[in-house]
C-alpha cells in the first residue's frame, strides 16, 4: 500500500550520507532503491523492453564515445545533499576523483521509462537541471517517444522537445552521435 505525502505535512528527509549509512547497514537489502529529494523510492526491475533499450544504447555510447567519457550504467550520481538517483545512463567527463566519489553532474543523463514515467518526467528533471546536467532524455516506452530536456536552470529545463519514431536524436555535447529512435525503441 502506498501513502501519498501531503504537501503541508512535515517530513524528515534523508541526506545522501544518511541514506548511504542505512544502505551499508543493510536497510535496503534485496531492494533496488534510489534517493530523490530526501525520499527513498523503489526502482522496478527492468522488463524486457526496458532491457532492450539499455543494451542498444550501451552499444551506441560505447562504440562512439568510449574514449571521451565515463559511461555510468544504472549507477548513482549525487545531484545534491538529498538526492542520489541511479539513472539508466550518466555520460560524464572523466574525473580526477574517479573511484573516490560519485559524480555530481553529467553532460547527459538518460532514463528508460515505463513504470517510473511520472517520476522521470516530473521530479527528476528538476533535480537534474539544478545539478547542472546539460541534457536529460527520457525514453518513454508506453508512448514510444523521447523527451529531450535542454537548457538547465534552477526551476528545471527551459526547453523540452519530443522526439518521435522516424526522427534522429543528437546529444548537444556530442552532435556527431546520431541515434535513430526506431533503431533503439522496442517494437510495440
Amino acid at each position: 500500500m502506498s501513502v501519498a505525502l501531503l504537501p503541508d505535512e512535515p517530513i524528515r528527509r534523508l541526506t545522501v550520507k544518511e541514506y548511504n549509512q542505512l544502505a551499508d547497514l543493510g536497510a535496503f537489502a534485496d531492494e533496488r532503491v534510489e534517493l530523490l529529494d530526501g525520499v527513498v523510492y523503489r526502482i522496478s526491475p527492468p522488463n524486457a523492453p526496458h532491457a532492450t533499450v539499455i543494451v542498444k544504447l550501451t552499444r551506441i555510447f560505447a562504440r562512439h564515445l568510449a574514449d571521451e567519457i565515463e559511461l555510468r550504467v544504472q549507477l548513482p550520481i549525487e545531484t545534491d545533499r538529498y538526492s542520489e538517483p541511479e539513472p539508466d545512463f550518466a555520460v560524464c567527463k572523466p574525473r580526477p576523483d574517479f573511484g573516490q566519489a560519485h559524480p555530481t553532474t553529467a553532460g547527459l543523463v538518460v532514463e528508460v521509462s515505463d513504470t517510473s514515467r511520472r517520476r522521470d518526467l516530473t521530479l527528476k528533471p528538476l533535480l537534474y537541471a539544478r545539478a547542472g546536467v546539460e541534457e536529460y532524455w527520457v525514453f518513454d516506452l508506453p508512448r514510444r517517444v523521447v523527451h529531450q530536456h535542454l537548457n538547465p536552470g534552477a526551476e528545471g529545463y527551459e526547453l523540452v522537445r519530443i522526439v518521435h519514431p522516424g526522427e534522429t536524436l543528437r546529444p548537444v555535447a556530442f552532435p556527431e552521435l546520431a541515434i535513430v529512435i526506431d533503431e533503439v525503441m522496442p517494437q510495440p
